[in-house]
């Protein structure tokens, strides 16, 4: 299959590649809610001045297209935000206007809404999976959408999450476009008589007690597990208790893909000598799981370092002793392994002789076929009708 790089929008055709995360370069880095969203802001006619903030772009869809004018991208994800880049880098010409800025989608309301600068003229959104990522997101609009402001949010009607229109009509007037693209769009507008969006408050997450583990987790906005403690990690969670005696001193543990940092909290525990990272490719996860080591771990806390970046990041130069991981089976919409295989190719690549990688994942997956093809051996350390746990050594 040839990939397709040259996307046609209203704004003229730019060319996206998403290759850093596509080893088989085979992956459209665009989708039908992207190109639906840039035709309703043709529609709208934005004047060159205005101020456009761009939420859920995944690859750069939506920001090279809107690059001729003052864009804000809401950034959670190092792997997007380094893909929106090159992107913009592909077509310079696209960029005409006052600029692209990049701003942490985890900071607190205040800060973020300093960081946009202020009201903007029309968000464009390619909302989230969950519903929780959508009460988020709306949450900011009494904060960061004026009396004039107009939302366009849309998304693939296969990927939209429950209620997405009725949390959309707690902030603002909804209209419900036909669908085209096999996505739907709603555009939000203030209400009437009102100088801005109504405040929705996010959907609130519960703590979540881990009484096995002594373990009392809060999640975040789109952060994996947030309102539990699922069965891959209670898994996993419990090869750590039992087995950290038999793996002598451990004075390196990376948690790769940290969500909540569930995992790392008990490395910081059971390997009392040990540096604990937890990297993530979600800021909004690295800052959850800042905030469940201080609630859980505080006094390893020194010990306790958290990165955001893609997998390891380009800069990663310790030699770590164990790799404890649950991956994604599926990168931004897209069921897929490849975010799963590239957390295996770095895991090899940084692990000291003799150290592990320890993984949990559904049994269907075929996880042990891959880490036995990468590390010429792997291992089970617990096994469920769904989930398999795996080791393999460097």
């Amino acid at each position: 299959m040839e990939p397709q790089y040259s996307c046609p929008t209203p704004f003229g055709t730019v060319q996206l590649h998403r290759a850093h995360v596509d080893r088989t370069g085979t992956l459209q880095a665009w989708d039908g809610a992207d190109l639906l969203l840039l035709d309703h802001v043709k529609a709208l006619d934005p004047t060159p001045r205005s101020r456009i903030l761009v939420i859920g772009d995944t690859f750069g869809a939506l920001t090279t297209a809107l690059s001729s004018f003052g864009v804000v991208v809401m950034s959670d994800s190092a792997v997007s935000e380094r893909a929106i880049k090159e992107n913009l880098a592909r077509n310079p010409e696209s960029a005409t206007g006052e600029g692209v800025n990049f701003v942490d989608a985890s900071l607190q309301r205040e800060a973020l809404v300093a960081a946009v600068g202020g009201p903007v003229d029309l968000v464009v959104w390619n909302v989230g999976r969950t519903t929780e990522s959508v009460s988020h997101a709306t949450s900011l609009l009494s904060a960061l959408g004026g009396e004039a402001t107009i939302v366009l949010a849309a998304g693939l009607d296969k990927n939209l999450p429950p209620r997405t229109g009725d949390i959309l009509r707690g902030a603002g007037e909804v209209t419900t476009h036909p669908g085209r693209r096999k996505a739907h769009v709603f555009e939000v507008r203030p209400f009437v008589g009102e100088s801005s969006f109504r405040s929705v408050d996010p959907a609130r997450v519960p703590e979540v007690v881990v009484a096995e583990h002594e373990l009392v987790m809060h999640g975040g906005p789109g952060v994996f597990s947030s309102d539990r403690f699922d069965l891959g990690t209670r898994l996993l969670a419990g090869q750590i208790a039992s087995r950290a005696e038999s793996l002598g001193v451990v004075r390196s543990v990376v948690d790769l893909g940290c969500g909540n940092g569930a995992l790392g909290i008990l490395a910081l525990r059971h390997f009392p000598e040990a540096s604990v990272h937890f990297l993530d490719d979600s800021r909004t996860a690295v800052a959850t799981a800042r905030r469940n080591v201080r609630a859980n771990a505080a006094t390893s806390a020194e010990r306790a370092h958290f990165l955001c970046a893609d997998v390891f990041g380009d800069a990663w130069t310790e030699p770590v002793d164990l790799v404890l991981c649950n991956p994604p089976f599926h990168h931004t919409k897209a069921m897929s392994d490849e975010v799963a295989w590239q957390m295996f190719v770095q895991s090899h690549r940084n692990l000291a002789p003799g150290g592990e990688l320890w993984v949990v994942g559904n049994r269907h997956l075929g996880y042990h076929a891959k880490l036995s093809r990468l590390f010429g051996n792997v291992r089970q350390l617990d096994a469920h009708p769904k989930f398999v746990v795996l080791a393999s050594t460097r």
